[in-house]
């Protein structure tokens, strides 16, 4: 079983990897990946994690550093994976489209980051706490040590670009200009991860 620190778990997805073990803390567990969770809509996604509410984007993305602040070289995949999920879980948010694609756009970038940087000696990973709202649904893979510099700069690079959208969105809609703004900042915010790796 790959622990992470406190209640944070990890399975290896028994693809490349498989059988080696991460950074100090860290051993892996050989085996499939999990089923679906309890009460999941048709699109895998559990009707407990919807966000149904603006003010629960921001606290959303406050809630990324409980999942992979202690995922070490799986940090930046781990953030992209919540990106992904909370982009998912905002389909019922109504009028918030911009946000969504932001959210997606954030997602693919970081994701895209982690790919490129993969280290192959590290085995892709489903992270996993106590709750469903924070695990991974898809695994994810660690940057190799002698990239995590650079993939990291460009991670944060990802961030504000997310921020800067969501400003520039604010201005053309006064209604949710607030939301918006919100969740740049919660973004904003979400760059202390990157930098504290």
């Amino acid at each position: 079983m790959l622990c992470l620190s406190g209640p944070l778990y990890g399975q290896e997805t028994g693809e490349e990897g498989e059988g080696s073990t991460g950074e100090e803390g860290v051993s892996a567990e050989t085996g499939g990946s999990h089923g679906g969770e309890g009460g999941a809509s048709a699109e895998g996604r559990s009707i407990t994690t919807r966000i149904t509410a603006p003010s629960g984007v921001p606290a959303r993305i406050a809630e990324i550093e409980v999942l992979c602040g202690a995922a070490g070289d799986y940090k930046i995949d781990c953030m992209a994976e919540r990106f992904e999920a909370m982009e998912k879980d905002m389909a019922l948010l109504a009028g918030h489209a911009p946000v969504r694609e932001i959210l997606a756009q954030t997602a693919r970038g970081l994701r895209g980051i982690a790919r490129e940087n993969r280290d192959p000696q590290q085995p892709r990973i489903k992270l996993r706490s106590g709750s469903p709202e924070q695990s991974s649904h898809r695994p994810i893979v660690a940057v190799a040590p002698q990239r995590q510099a650079a993939a990291l700069a460009a991670a944060v690079a990802v961030l504000e670009e997310a921020e800067t959208l969501l400003l520039r969105s604010a201005e053309n809609s006064a209604s949710r200009a607030v939301n918006y703004q919100q969740i740049a900042a919660a973004i904003g915010s979400s760059k202390v991860l990157l930098r504290s790796s």
